[in-house]
């Protein structure tokens, strides 16, 4: 049986199997990021949609991030804006700051004060006044999806853009490298890598950039092969 081979260099995760296992004559699974992950992107990336989807928190959140990106590229601000935007984005994914944002029993103006607070010194007065519109319009939820808007819209203006990369084990400096290199020529664009370590994936990466999606990770291998046998195993007789 051959291995599986995702190359980013040496092997990603490679399962053990045990000497008395039914599947111990096969060859491990070899995961790395070379030239084998370029064959692979060919047929295994796959476009999955625009990054917001659809449906009125995205379409409310886009409208907030496109009036933010008019105002950034008026003032000529876009590399600020950038910035500001994914200060903001990290600092609401911490569940406190968006348990005190969506308290309904939090009145707006402890909320404004909250703001203030918090981030009044550290972003622009616009980025302020959008979060205490927000808050007045009792549209706190919109905050995190319109953040992700904007960083999205900045990106693309700027012919950049974001990859996540689930792995079962961190990669190397140089196999991050290696990964952004292929990325960046099969996307034409500039990639910044988030990488996310996962030990349930077992082992392989799966990659999420600019609406596209590629998966070869030994978990989705193993639920496909049983969804697989599931739809091809004869019936039951009773």
């Amino acid at each position: 049986m051959r291995p599986y081979e995702i190359g980013v260099g040496a092997a990603i995760g490679r399962p053990k199997y045990a000497s008395n296992s039914a599947d111990a004559h096969c060859a491990p699974l070899h995961f790395g990021v070379g030239a084998n992950i370029v064959r692979s992107l060919d047929y295994g990336f796959v476009y999955i949609g625009n990054y917001m989807g659809g449906g009125r928190l995205a379409d409310l959140g886009n409208r907030y991030a496109s009036a933010l990106f008019e105002i950034s590229a008026e003032r000529g601000l876009i590399s600020e804006y950038l910035e500001q935007a994914q200060f903001l984005r990290d600092a609401l994914h911490d569940g406190d700051a968006m348990r005190i944002l969506t308290h309904p029993r939090i009145s707006a103006a402890e909320k404004h004060a909250f703001l203030e607070n918090v981030f009044g010194a550290s972003i622009d007065e616009n980025f302020m006044g959008f979060m205490k519109l927000a808050v007045d319009k009792h549209r706190e939820a919109f905050l995190l999806p319109a953040l992700d808007a904007l960083v999205y819209m900045i990106k693309k203006h700027r012919n950049q853009t974001t990859a996540k990369v689930v792995s079962a084990v961190p990669l190397t400096d140089a196999q991050a490298a290696q990964l952004t290199g292929v990325l960046e020529k099969k996307l034409g664009k500039q990639v910044e890598l988030t990488v996310l370590v996962d030990e349930s994936v077992i082992a392989g990466i799966s990659i999420h950039a600019d609406g596209y999606f590629f998966d070869r990770t030994v978990k989705t291998m193993l639920k496909d092969l049983r969804d697989s046998c599931k739809k091809t195993a004869p019936p039951v007789k009773v």
